[in-house]
């Protein structure tokens, strides 16, 4: 295909090996995108016509061709597209470099709003890149027009390259993602230095230490099924990976590390439960009495700037149960004094329904009174017998306002959806209480724990609006609208309620038949203002 101008119509020579429009790639710039912008500029139908023999060539040719032709060098190419340089299992990462698992080219995806602008950025070859985390949508696998996969094969960015299709990747309809997806995202696109981030992620503080390649380790290590955990303890092969999409291993990752380290004993409930775990020498070491509850296995397998992060939250988890230090006394000493009066861990997890590592949290929670006692080589929890037989005296939820509903129960009683009634519990607006169901037949009965929430907490929500409520004024809008349309600016549910309360804004009934808070509405112009003079007033110096 002879090479035009697109803009001046110029033709050059047949033999020419330039082309007409050429740039450098953009430092944050995928190699194939940066490719594929040449293509459309200069009127190609695919980059292989760019050099000789397409993008299957060998590829010292492919390089130097490709250097010929944009008068780029060819170091600079090497970094663009992921070259190895010599290493077998290094590759060139956004910032940096990491293992071959962690970049792949196979599926092609795009955000539906970045593709617009014609530029690919270089993140989106991360294999485990699988949200925007600047337009909290998911990423794109298929043409919305004809629903072919994305190929890298294509006339331009933003154009679909099946046969007979004119359709447009910016015309695909972004899906959301949740809360916890968007801050882990926040957090890889900060470590891969991507432009255009929209705020600091709040798992910075935690995880802000560790480079982009670290972040994929971590990412990959939280999410790993257990029967993958079993069968091996190293990250360098993650070819479990290919069995699952990205976004399942990003929203699994995101759930444990969003409210850490709360949640950091789902993880490492795993470690205790696999056999074939190496011995921790490090954690021996260092934290003997969180070696001896994790009976000799933890987090050799893992490098040592994520053993730093992880080691100090789980012995964390053991500091604050009797008072600011670890006790640990003879199993025979704990058995001479009272012994009734105290259960095992396991025991009290049998009778409640529940594993072992939810107690050792509502122990840290002091919901449960409990101790550490050696018994031989190992270090087991033991609890106070009075507060399970509580627990488990508490089979029915209570009536009137100190009834106990469920977390979809209260949700529909409130009339909010996932993400905002886990704002309002997250910032302690309203209050989870552990309450026992009864599940099973009559001669087998078994108790289970689950969190719930008193309905007195959530009338004093809806009786705060109603007293601060007026009449429908003009321009306001249902509540969830206002809040969803001011979400990138950092506005959730629990500044609402706060704002409500100091009397900073007045809600408006907008619907009277409602029963529960989608009746009022708001203003979006006052709540903005509100929420930033409140945002000032908390900046201000003291």
């Amino acid at each position: 295909m002879q090479r035009f101008d697109p803009v001046s119509g110029a033709r050059p020579p047949p033999n020419s090996a330039r082309l007409v429009i050429r740039r450098d790639p953009l430092p944050w710039e995928s190699g194939l995108g940066w490719l594929l912008w040449l293509t459309e500029a200069n009127g190609y139908n695919s980059p292989a016509s760019i050099v000789s023999g397409g993008l299957t060539t060998d590829r010292d040719t492919f390089r130097t061709a490709l250097s010929n032709a944009t008068t780029v060098p060819v170091e600079d190419i090497l970094d663009k597209f992921h070259s190895k340089r010599g290493h077998r299992d290094c590759v060139c990462l956004p910032a940096g470099r990491g293992a071959v698992w962690m970049t792949s080219r196979k599926r092609p995806k795009v955000c539906p709003a970045c593709i617009s602008a014609g530029l690919i950025p270089a993140v989106w070859d991360i294999t485990l890149w699988a949200a925007c985390p600047i337009h909290r949508c998911w990423m794109v696998r298929k043409c919305p027009q004809c629903g072919s996969e994305i190929s890298w094969l294509r006339p331009g960015p933003d154009r679909c390259g099946a046969k007979g299709c004119d359709g447009r990747y910016s015309d695909a309809k972004k899906q959301g993602v949740s809360d916890q997806v968007a801050e882990l995202m926040l957090l890889m696109g900060a470590a891969a230095r991507l432009p255009g981030m929209p705020r600091p992620s709040a798992l910075m503080e935690a995880f802000g230490a560790l480079d982009l390649a670290d972040i994929l380790r971590l990412v990959a290590l939280v999410a790993m099924p257990h029967e993958v955990l079993e069968r091996t303890h190293r990250l360098a092969s993650n070819r479990w990976l290919n069995t699952f999409d990205p976004e399942e291993v990003i929203d699994c990752a995101a759930g444990v590390l969003y409210d850490w380290p709360h949640n950091l004993h789902r993880f490492h409930a795993r470690l205790r439960r696999t056999s074939s775990a190496p011995e921790d020498t490090t954690t021996k070491s260092t934290y003997p009495g969180l070696w001896r509850l994790t009976q000799g296995r933890g987090l050799s397998f893992c490098p040592e700037s994520i053993r730093k992060i992880l080691l100090p939250p789980l012995k964390a988890l053991i500091d604050p149960l009797p008072g600011r230090r670890m006790r640990v006394a003879p199993f025979a000493e704990r058995q001479q004094d009272s012994a009734p009066s105290w259960i095992s861990t396991y025991d009290a997890a049998a009778r409640l329904g529940l594993a072992p590592s939810a107690l050792l949290l509502m122990a840290r929670r002091q919901i449960l009174r409990g101790e550490f006692c050696a018994h031989g080589s190992r270090t087991l929890l033991y609890l106070r017998a009075a507060d399970v037989a509580k627990l488990l005296a508490e089979r029915e939820p209570s009536a009137g306002k100190d009834r106990i509903l469920s977390i979809v129960a209260a949700r529909e009683f409130l009339g909010l959806g996932k993400g905002p009634f886990q704002v309002l519990t997250r910032r302690g607006i309203i209050q989870l209480t552990p309450y026992s169901i009864r599940s099973g037949n009559d001669l087998r009965p078994r108790f289970s724990l689950r969190p719930g929430i008193r309905q007195g907490g959530l009338e004093a929500i809806i009786s705060l609006f109603e007293k601060a409520s007026l009449s429908r004024s003009e321009g306001a809008v249902p509540l969830g609208r206002a809040v969803k349309s001011l979400s990138t600016h950092g506005v959730n549910m629990a500044d609402v309620v706060e704002l409500v309360r100091q009397g900073a804004i007045d809600p408006s009934v907008i619907d009277p038949s409602a029963s529960n808070l989608r009746r009022f509405g708001l203003c979006v112009s006052d709540l903005k203002a509100a929420y930033w003079a409140r945002c000032q007033t908390n900046a201000a110096p003291s």
